[in-house]
């Protein structure tokens, strides 16, 4: 009986270190995802709030960063000639893309319930820009991790020009950014 309680003490170490092992391989698995946003656009007189969905996004367990990439031409703003117009004054020809960039570590750590303020860069019209983001909303699970992101982005900062007409219809120079993260273990299907 001696020998039965020594060989059950023995055996409940190597079962911790094993759930160690298990729980450290699927850290190291990829993370993948997509990063929806919607943007508010104050004006004088037609203020709107447009949309944009993230190229695909993939975070290896390695990577210092993440990072989200939005193709200015697929953004919409509900308005087929605004949309135009918005892409004329992001010179979307010559810049087509606009990027996010955030610290893995920071984000790969939050916890269900927890809000932070954490810095991102954003590049724009070859501009890179630090803003701070406010991350609210954050589900995490096994696997799984969600939240919402919010800051303020001034196009002037980014060397833009807010578009009036006449002098008096004018974008305001702030715009809002609320973005919805997802990310998880789950390859996107291949096509």
């Amino acid at each position: 009986m001696h020998r039965k309680g020594s060989s059950m003490k023995n055996l409940l170490p190597a079962l911790v270190v094993l759930a160690l092992l298990s729980l450290s391989a699927r850290a190291r698995e990829p993370l993948y995802g997509s990063v929806s946003s919607d943007f508010k656009v104050k004006a004088t007189v037609d203020s709107f709030t447009g949309k944009a969905v993230s190229n695909p996004v993939v975070v290896q367990p390695e990577d210092p960063s993440i990072n989200v990439t939005f193709e200015i031409a697929k953004m919409e703003t509900g308005k087929k000639k605004r949309d135009k117009e918005m892409m004329h004054m992001f010179h979307a020809d010559e810049f087509p893309l606009i990027t996010g960039t955030a610290a893995a570590g920071s984000l790969l750590e939050l916890k269900t319930g927890d809000e932070a303020d954490l810095p991102v860069s954003v590049t724009l019209h070859g501009e890179t820009r630090s803003v701070t983001g406010k991350v609210t909303a954050v589900t995490s699970s096994e696997g799984r991790l969600s939240f919402d992101m919010e800051f303020p982005l001034s196009l002037k900062a980014f060397g833009l020009k807010p578009p009036s007409v006449i002098g008096i219809i004018r974008v305001n120079d702030t715009v809002q950014v609320l973005s919805h993260v997802t990310l998880d273990t789950s390859a996107p299907a291949q096509e």
